[in-house]
């Protein structure tokens, strides 16, 4: 679900974006400002997904927004506000890391709907990420030497993704692969990382502590790449539904 804060100078424009985008069902709008201060005030109390901006806001412009934003570096981090505006080569912008994109009025809907999708892609894969590092840290596997490790971390997006992939983990390894190619690593490198990885990391836990960190682990089975690669996608899930 995306949640969205519209600031539009033009309160009409603001609403008719907001009729259109509450058609979607994954779509919530949080809230609507037509004055840069309200913007402001709404998106610090609210903490949207995403911004829907205009530049020419009465009291304080877009671009004094995306500034005060950007103070913060925790914000300056996000890469979450869509510009809509008809006059953007009359600004200049100092802080652009939180700009995605920048569309002209008026504005293609089919567009606007397309880069709100792809800028909440982003957002849950950088919260699928913070979720695999902190199940990672409870595990004792980060350990930045190791190749296996970024291996792993691939591995357990792409069956998140696609869990078809599951039934054939060969295939994993070859995206994987052809995502570091400029190693020229190989699909059999990509699983030697991993079982390397594994061998040592099972010199350093016990079963029972991998059993009360990972749900449905069997403690009677030994450790594979394609066992361990289950094992978090499944916790994973759980923590998710």
């Amino acid at each position: 679900m995306s949640k969205i804060l519209i600031a539009d100078g033009n309160e009409k424009f603001a609403l008719t974006c907001t009729n259109f985008l509450t058609k979607e069902k994954n779509i919530e709008i949080i809230g609507i400002a037509t004055d840069g201060t309200t913007a402001l005030n709404l998106y610090e109390q609210k903490k949207p997904d995403i911004l829907i901006l205009d530049l020419n806001l009465p009291d304080m412009s877009g671009i004094e927004i995306i500034n005060k934003l950007s103070e913060n570096i925790s914000e300056k981090r996000k890469n979450n506000i869509i510009i809509i505006s008809g006059d953007v080569k009359s600004y200049i912008f100092y802080n652009t890391s939180k700009v995605y994109k920048i569309i002209q009025k008026p504005v293609n809907t089919s567009e606007l709907l397309k880069t709100i999708y792809e800028i909440q892609n982003n957002i849950d894969l950088d919260n699928l990420k913070k979720e695999i590092d902190d199940l990672f840290f409870r595990l004792k596997l980060l350990i930045p030497s190791y190749k296996g490790v970024n291996y792993l971390k691939q591995a357990v997006i792409y069956c998140l993704e696609d869990e078809k992939l599951f039934y054939n983990i060969t295939n994993v390894y070859t995206l994987i692969a052809n995502k570091n190619s400029y190693n020229n690593i190989k699909p059999q490198n990509v699983l030697w990382s991993l079982e390397s990885l594994i061998d040592s990391y099972t010199k350093n836990v016990d079963k029972k502590f991998l059993s009360s960190i990972l749900n449905y682990f069997d403690e009677t089975r030994n450790l594979t790449p394609k066992y361990l690669i289950e094992l978090i996608v499944i916790n994973l899930k759980n923590k998710t539904t």
